[in-house]
């Protein structure tokens, strides 16, 4: 039964890394155009903020 389990749990890993791999696969620049949008928002808060204090 520990084998079987065991045996298991490593097809699970290797579908994770599978998916893993898919994902590193695709343009890091997705990522990167989503984290700039999402700083430049978080900038503009900012200074609508600093703006209302005045």
């Amino acid at each position: 039964l520990k084998q079987e389990k065991a045996s298991r749990e490593q097809q699970l890993d290797y579908s994770h890394l599978e998916q893993e791999k898919e994902l590193s696969d695709q343009p890091l620049d997705q990522a990167l155009v989503k984290k700039g949008k999402q700083l430049e928002r978080k900038k503009h808060e900012l200074e609508n903020r600093t703006q209302q204090e005045k």
